[in-house]
């Protein structure tokens, strides 16, 4: 029963690795450059696993009905992504992916195109990757197999809790951008100035230039160009360059912000560079 169960870890840890190497070569070759794709900064996408799990637990039985297996595998694999983007904006307030502009979509969380490509990859599992996979796992000694799983989880488990504060070290920099601006609207608005222009914009200093609050306001436009410019770690870049299409539930206006600025700063650096080679 325990070498089953490790059997049955293995084999989730070699799809995700699988899942994943799908998943940077899809994204990474359109771009032409690598992108390191998957929710945790190692090379694991963990819902290609749990998928493959479920589907070689439900569909096997049908094995024998390729047809079968084909649309059983589009609804067993559709409603784990579907309920994985759920869980995961709940839990993050932020909707990780969005197929909102994909034809037959269902609230931007799943789409057909994607449903049908992942049928084919159920076929392929059952009937190509899985009889070699089952026969390699099968060749390792459990002494061996139990080492190596335990190292894996422990691994994975500082993944996931580096992962994690990167999103909440994220939330909590959004939410800070927020309170600058709301400070500033609050400061507009007491002082009867019509409209909040951007706070960088020349034609909006112009409208205080006579004010008292000059002074308090460049402050103000100081600290908020400050936070949207300062640098950000390498978890939270590759968390932005993983999900292009991640979109926060609050202060999702100051992360696009955010991301512009990003991403001007790698333009100059870039410009920088080839400016002296």
């Amino acid at each position: 029963m325990t070498e089953q169960i490790l059997n049955y870890y293995s084999y989730l840890l070699i799809y995700a690795f699988i899942g994943w190497c799908s998943e940077c070569t899809y994204c990474s070759i359109p771009e032409k450059h690598f992108i390191n794709r998957g929710f945790l900064n190692g090379p694991l996408c963990p819902i290609y696993g749990f998928g493959a799990l479920l589907i070689i637990v439900l569909l096997m039985p049908f094995s024998i009905e390729p047809v079968l297996v084909f649309f059983l595998g589009i609804l067993v694999t559709s409603a784990l992504e579907y309920f994985t983007s759920y869980f995961m904006e709940k839990i993050f307030h932020a909707k990780w992916w969005d197929y909102s502009t994909y034809p037959y979509n269902l609230n931007g969380r799943i789409c057909l195109k994607n449903s049908f490509f992942f049928g084919i990859m159920c076929l392929i599992a059952i009937y190509l990757l899985h009889p070699l996979v089952t026969d390699w796992v099968a060749k390792v000694p459990f002494n061996a197999k139990l080492i190596f799983l335990s190292a894996a989880t422990l691994i994975i488990a500082v993944d996931m809790t580096v992962t994690v504060y990167t999103m909440l070290k994220l939330n909590g920099k959004l939410a800070q951008i927020a309170a600058i601006r709301k400070e500033f609207e609050e400061l507009v608005a007491a002082e009867g100035v019509q409209g909040l222009a951007d706070m960088v914009e020349d034609r909006f200093k112009e409208k205080l230039s006579e004010s008292r609050l000059e002074n308090l306001a460049e402050k103000l436009t100081q600290r908020l160009t400050e936070r949207l410019s300062e640098k950000i770690s390498i978890w939270q870049s590759r968390l932005l360059q993983a999900f292009p299409d991640l979109k926060f539930n609050r202060n999702n206006e100051h992360f696009k912000a955010l991301k512009k600025a990003v991403e001007e700063k790698k333009q100059a650096l870039k410009q920088l560079k080839e400016k002296h080679l």
